[in-house]
C-alpha cells in the first residue's frame, strides 16, 4: 500500500509518536524513502524487458498491511470477525446501532463505514441498485511467493528495491511489489508479489451479481510466459514453485460511481472503498481514505467545540462525494488506458504519476 500526496493529511491526523513509526510499518524499514532509487517506479515494456518510463514519486512510503494495522490498532479495543446485519436508527435519531449476524449489536452517535467496495452500509445510505459497485471489463490474478534463492530475490529487487510495472503491447499489464522483508536479512525469505491483469473475454458470460469467470492458473501462466525481461524471469521462477508456496488469489477490478448519500442527519458517514471503490492501477485508493479520515476529523472537532453534528457531517460528506467521483472517474479511465498500448503514454499513471490529483 503506498502512501503518496497524501502524507501531509495523515501527519494531521496520527499523533506525532504513531507518524514516526511509520517506517517500521512498511515491507522494508531498512530502505531509505528519500534515496532517488526508492522514489522511483521504473515501468518497463512486458514483451522486451525494455525500460519505457521513470513514475517519479516525491514521497513514496509502502506500507506493509499487517504491519500498519497492528501499529493502528495498538491501545484499541477491535472486535475482528464481525459481520454487519442490519442498521437500526433511534427514535429521536440521536444514535445510530449496527446489529451484527452473530446477534451482537454496538450502538453510538453515529456511524463510520469503512467496510469496503461492496459496502452493506452504503446499501442502507444509497437506495435500491444504485448502492452496488460495477465490475469492469478487466480480470486478472495476484500471486504471492519467496524465490527461496537469494540470486533470485537480488536480481529482482535490482531494478527497484521497492516496485517496478510492465506494460505489454498485447494489453496486459503487471506490477511487482515487495510486500515483506524479515528481520533475519536473507534475501530469499523476502515475500513478493506480482500482479498481472488485462482485458477480460468479450464473450465472457458474467454472473448474477457482474463478475467475470475466474482466470485459470494455466491462462494465467499462458499469459505470463509471453514476458520477456526481468518479468520474464521472475514469472518463470514463479512457475516453478511448488503450488503449496505460492498463493493465487483472483483481482476483481470494480467501481461505484460515488453519488450523495443519505447520512440520517449527520448519524453516517462513507469512506475509503465504501465511499469510492476505484480500479487500483494509480495507486490513489489508500490516499483518498487518508483524505476522508482527515475531513472526518476536522468535522468531528469541529462539533466537539460546539458546531453542529448534521451541518459538519453534511459538509464533510459532500467534499467525500465530490473528490471521490473525480477519482473513480479518472481511476476508470486510467484503468483503460495502462491496458491499451497506444494510450498508455497518456495514461493518468504515465503523464501524472500517483503524486498528483
Amino acid at each position: 500500500m503506498g502512501i503518496y500526496w497524501s502524507r501531509p493529511l495523515l501527519e494531521q491526523i496520527l499523533s506525532p509518536e504513531t507518524f514516526s513509526l511509520l517506517q517500521q510499518a512498511t515491507a522494508d524499514p531498512t530502505l531509505d524513502h528519500l534515496d532517488e532509487k526508492t522514489g522511483i517506479i521504473p515501468l518497463h515494456n512486458g514483451e522486451t524487458g525494455e525500460w519505457i518510463h521513470d513514475i517519479k514519486l516525491d514521497w513514496p512510503l509502502r506500507l506493509s498491511r499487517c504491519k500498519i494495522r497492528k501499529l493502528l490498532c495498538e491501545g484499541l479495543n477491535v472486535q475482528w470477525g464481525k459481520f454487519l446485519d442490519k442498521i437500526d436508527m433511534c427514535q429521536d435519531g440521536s444514535c445510530v446501532t449496527a446489529i451484527f449476524q452473530d446477534g451482537t449489536s454496538a450502538t453510538g452517535t453515529m456511524i463510520v463505514a469503512c467496510d469496503g467496495g461492496r459496502s452493506i452500509v452504503r446499501q442502507h445510505a444509497v437506495p435500491g441498485p444504485d448502492a452496488h459497485s460495477k465490475s469492469a471489463p478487466f480480470v486478472g490474478v495476484r500471486s504471492v511467493f519467496e524465490l527461496q534463492t537469494d540470486e533470485r530475490a537480488l536480481k529482482t529487487r535490482s531494478i527497484s528495491p521497492v516496485t517496478f510495472m510492465s506494460a505489454h503491447p498485447k494489453g496486459m499489464w503487471s506490477l511487482m511489489i515487495v510486500l515483506d522483508v524479515p528481520d533475519n536479512a536473507n534475501p530469499k525469505d523476502c515475500l513478493f508479489q506480482t500482479i498481472t491483469s488485462w482485458a477480460a473475454d468479450k464473450n465472457a458470460v458474467v454472473d448474477s451479481t457482474g463478475r467475470y469467470p475466474d482466470v485459470t492458473i494455466e491462462e494465467l501462466q499462458a499469459r505470463q510466459r509471453m514476458h520477456g525481461g526481468l518479468f520474464g524471469d521472475i514469472f518463470k521462477w514463479a512457475h516453478e514453485l511448488p503450488p503449496e508456496d505460492i498463493a493465487h488469489n483472483q483481482i476483481r477490478v470494480a467501481s461505484w460511481p460515488t453519488r450523495a448519500w443519505n447520512s440520517f442527519g449527520g448519524r453516517m458517514v462513507l469512506v475509503g472503498d465504501a465511499a469510492h471503490p476505484m480500479p487500483f492501477f494509480r495507486g490513489q485508493g489508500l490516499n483518498n481514505v487518508i483524505a476522508d479520515v482527515a475531513l472526518l476529523v476536522d468535522a468531528m472537532s469541529k462539533v466537539a467545540g460546539g458546531a453542529d453534528l448534521k451541518e459538519e457531517l453534511e459538509r464533510c460528506n459532500g467534499e467525500i462525494v465530490e473528490r471521490g467521483f473525480k477519482a473513480v472517474n479518472e481511476a476508470v479511465v486510467n484503468c483503460e488506458m495502462v491496458h491499451n498500448w497506444v494510450a498508455l503514454r497518456q495514461s493518468d499513471l504515465v503523464a501524472k504519476g500517483p503524486m498528483h490529483v
